[in-house]
């Protein structure tokens, strides 16, 4: 029988909470699934403890080993060498509600759609709930991608991180989508593109994904890598602007060039870069990509003053 559901888990030094990860998958009311665990070169015991999990369960778990390449490179490692007709990212510090493959496999088998987008809940080391799914003001439905796009992103409610999404491996194949290797906002560049090509996307008001905010992920977000996260959303921006170039004037697709201004102003904003006399900004990359009124106007405060613009933000 044919795999429905691979999981594909990047792993790096995660041995804290890896038993926990895997343990939501395994004990799934669905059983048609495999876990690829891919170990990005950690140097903890998370390694060990994958090959425990592989003795024991040895038809559902499959194991991998590569050098220290970062999170980009192992999710292209795992859809490389992954079986499943859907695909779902879940990062190793992360767990699933024991009902998802379940509730996924129904909606696939009615709805027979490319994409499924759920919500997530977000919790803390010391195990507290922070918060979870937004308000949301339409029933479940299904769109063309560039519609759940447009709507996600005018309701602000754009869920960019790529584990929210499940994901039908031939959408991803044929297309020949992958994760640029090197930056930290991979997803903010592969959910877009991603969504273009999808013909129908169901927006499941299910908070599948419990997602853990680590002290990992506060040494990210320290001010020594301000910059570097900046920077890498301006190459985002950059990257979506090739990709979308010769889409400008199509009408469905001012969306994502709405997204590419956001993108571009709150990397200014985010690094502080409109600080620094070293970094030079163009004050009109998101004039050039704006479509829509709110946006526009947001360029043009950006285009007069970034650091206006940005104070503007702050204290809105």
């Amino acid at each position: 029988m044919a795999v429905k559901f691979s999981i594909i888990v990047p792993i790096y030094n995660a041995e804290k909470y890896l038993k926990e990860c895997v343990d939501s998958v395994l004990l799934q009311t669905f059983n048609n699934y495999e876990i690829v665990l891919v170990n990005d070169g950690s140097t903890d015991n998370s390694y060990e403890i994958c090959v425990e999990y592989e003795k024991n369960f040895k038809e559902k778990i499959h194991i991998y080993t590569k050098k220290n390449e970062g999170l980009s490179a192992t999710r292209n490692f795992g859809l490389s060498v992954c079986s499943g007709d859907y695909i779902i990212f879940l990062d190793s510090d992360d767990f699933i509600e024991p009902n998802s493959l379940e509730v996924f496999n129904d909606i696939i088998c009615k709805k027979n759609v490319e994409v499924i987008a759920g919500y997530a809940s977000h919790y803390t080391e010391m195990g507290g709930k922070e918060n979870s799914r937004p308000y949301l003001r339409e029933a479940e439905d299904i769109k063309r991608g560039t519609d759940f796009f447009q709507y996600s992103l005018y309701q602000n409610n754009m869920r960019v991180c790529a584990p929210y999404y499940i994901t039908k491996r031939s959408l991803i194949e044929d297309n020949n989508l992958r994760f640029k290797i090197g930056l930290l906002h991979e997803d903010e560049l592969w959910t877009p593109i991603l969504l273009y090509y999808a013909k129908a996307v169901f927006d499941l008001k299910f908070c599948f994904y419990n997602y853990r905010i680590t002290n990992n992920q506060s040494i990210t977000r320290s001010p020594s890598n301000k910059k570097k996260r900046a920077m890498d959303r301006i190459i985002v921006a950059e990257e979506l602007d090739k990709f979308f170039s010769s889409k400008a004037n199509e009408n469905s697709y001012k969306c994502f060039q709405d997204n590419i201004a956001a993108q571009y102003m709150y990397a200014i904003y985010d690094g502080r870069l409109y600080k620094d006399e070293n970094f030079s900004i163009d004050r009109r990359f998101p004039m050039r990509h704006a479509k829509t009124n709110r946006y526009k106007f947001k360029a043009f405060i950006f285009a007069l003053s970034p650091q206006f613009a940005c104070w503007l933000r702050k204290y809105k």
